[in-house]
């Protein structure tokens, strides 16, 4: 029981015995009176008095079982009033004390952030991770260690793109500010991206080995070319490999192409692997890698899917013959064909065009030397080539009525070895 219930019982209790004795007080002084009364008459009553005997009660209130402390002011003090003759009170007054419950606002709950990282702090927000962004790079621009970024994440990955991580907050949008150079002409400067991407100069590819050279028929073959410059470069990944091209291009008996697939992530700008399918035709072919800009380079006769048959001369290959005097004398297959420029490079439909071109290692004058044009893997179409020409350049007629589009010029030496450009000439 609580100090101030127990002063409150003893202050009651008091009460109660001022309110008995100044009962009982004026019973007595009422009884005097009567006896002083009846001695006084000359008649001699016979009275019969009855005292009512009282018998107050004190009725206290139960405690409760919750009480909230209120601190007190005041002491209360039961102050007596001095009984009279004629005021007796017929009931006890009861003291009943009402306790005063406070209401006391509880603290209010965090709100967390739904993650399933215990340890990411309930302030952070949600961010997209950025292309070529990194812990490093993402820590520097919240202004954060690398350690905290990582444990506020629960992970030491390493970040993808489109990937949701939580930093303290949104980091702002960076302004590109630096310029890229790849050539000492042009300088591309970059235009968005944390990463400046710039649009790079064309390229010349260069194939310098393939392994195999043999196929063998009804088997799938993986080729493994090496070499340089094999697509189009940033400063840290291959990009634009949709327009990549590897082709087989036949020599004999037939001028059939078949385009490779190259196997996923295999691609360097030094070497990758093409899969040569199960059913290619047997036959001499040609090796062709296009880079997206449309440069390209070919091996002429690099690989043949029936030796027996077919028995392809690699390109530019020396073959050693022994003399009588035993002093090896080295030949060679002839250089392949080269065309650097040809003009016009468009004419109209109904018009028949002459085709200047310029070069190397031209055979015009031989009946063998063939000049084609095709389109979109069409048919192709064998240009007249005009007398006159030279190792460096000749000179084709065109016809009259081609459909309009783009053609692809194919140059082919009597030796069968070929060039082929692309999208050189345009029929309007």
């Amino acid at each position: 029981m609580t100090p101030v219930i127990q002063q409150r019982i003893i202050i009651g209790t008091a009460t109660l015995i001022v309110v008995m004795l100044t009962i009982m007080a004026a019973v007595f002084l009422a009884l005097q009176d009567r006896q002083q009364v009846a001695a006084a008459t000359t008649a001699t009553p016979t009275a019969t008095v009855e005292v009512a005997t009282l018998t107050p009660t004190k009725t206290l209130p139960a405690a409760t079982a919750t009480l909230t402390p209120v601190p007190l002011t005041d002491t209360p003090t039961a102050t007596v009033v001095p009984p009279t003759a004629t005021s007796i009170p017929s009931t006890a007054t009861s003291i009943v004390d009402t306790p005063t419950v406070t209401n006391t606002p509880l603290p209010p709950t965090a709100t967390t952030i739904p993650n399933s990282c215990s340890r990411t702090p309930a302030s952070w927000v949600t961010y997209t991770v950025e292309r070529y962004e990194t812990w490093d790079s993402l820590s520097r621009r919240v202004n954060i260690s690398v350690f905290d970024l990582q444990q506020g994440n629960c992970s030491t990955n390493t970040l993808q793109t489109g990937q949701t991580v939580y930093v303290p907050f949104a980091p702002p949008t960076p302004t590109p500010t630096d310029t890229v150079t790849l050539t000492p002409t042009p300088q591309p400067t970059a235009t968005s991206g944390r990463i400046p991407t710039a649009t790079l100069p064309p390229i010349q590819p260069k194939i310098e080995s393939l392994n195999p050279r043999v196929g063998t028929l009804g088997q799938e073959v993986h080729l493994i070319v090496q070499g340089k410059n094999f697509g189009l470069l940033d400063q840290s990944n291959i990009i634009d490999e949709s327009n990549f091209k590897v082709e087989l291009r036949m020599v004999e008996p037939t001028n059939a192409v078949t385009e490779l697939s190259v196997v996923n992530n295999s691609r360097t700008s030094t070497s990758f692997e093409a899969l040569i399918p199960a059913d290619l035709a047997e036959g001499c072919y040609s090796l062709v890698v296009i880079n997206p800009d449309g440069r390209l380079d070919i091996v002429n006769r690099a690989y043949t899917n029936n030796v027996a048959k077919f028995p392809c001369a690699p390109d530019a290959t020396p073959t050693l013959t022994p003399t009588a005097t035993s002093s090896p004398t080295v030949t060679s297959t002839p250089n392949p064909p080269r065309v650097t420029t040809c003009t016009p490079s468009s004419g109209q439909a109904s018009q028949e065009v002459e085709l200047t071109c310029t070069g190397q290692n031209f055979k015009p004058t031989d009946p063998q030397f063939k000049v084609e044009l095709q389109t979109g893997g069409g048919p192709r179409v064998t240009l007249q080539v005009s007398s006159g020409g030279t190792n460096t350049t000749f000179n084709a007629i065109i016809p009259a009525n081609l459909s309009v589009g783009k053609y692809d010029l194919i140059v082919t030496n009597p030796d069968k070895q070929t060039d082929i450009r692309q999208n050189i000439y345009e029929v309007k």
